[in-house]
């Protein structure tokens, strides 16, 4: 006996109680992945084997959930038959949350196959100093503009 799922998930009974902690271990792999893209590590072997792990298992996902809304397995979408509403009906009442799922798994697994670009956070970096600097120029010029006109109204 299993504990029931946490959350309505169309994987079936088996495969949503462990969805969680699917969930949980991409979390971690993910935050991994960001930290070491952040020390210019990211095309390390062991980041990149994470990175295609990250992104199979989210394609995978994605192509499990599609088989099943279009129907392969009594009916859905696009096949005939009730199977997607009688077998996922949880899943099927929150029809956003569905959907926002997908997107998520579908945003995972693009970023996890575009490979890093080396030298990102330098050059972020360096666009946001010219930029500050640009703003602290112009925060200093309006200031001078200012007092300028104060000292011409003759304000003490």
């Amino acid at each position: 006996p299993s504990p029931p799922p946490p959350v309505p998930a169309m994987l079936g009974p088996r495969l949503s109680r462990a969805v969680s902690g699917f969930t949980f271990l991409s979390a971690v792999v993910c935050y991994t992945l960001k930290d070491a893209a952040e020390r210019g590590r990211a095309s390390a072997s062991t980041f990149a084997t994470l990175r295609r792990g990250l992104g199979l298992g989210c394609a995978a996902h994605l192509a499990v959930v599609s088989a099943k809304l279009i129907g392969i397995d009594g009916g859905g979408l696009l096949l005939p038959g009730r199977g997607l509403w009688q077998f996922y009906a949880n899943a099927m009442a929150v029809p956003f949350a569905a959907a926002t799922s997908l997107l998520m798994y579908g945003l995972v697994a693009f970023a996890a196959v575009t490979p890093p670009r080396e030298g990102v956070k330098e050059r972020v970096l360096e666009r946001v100093d010219k930029l500050s600097s640009k703003v602290a120029d112009m925060v200093a010029d309006g200031v001078a503009e200012q007092l300028a006109q104060t000292d011409q109204d003759g304000a003490p």
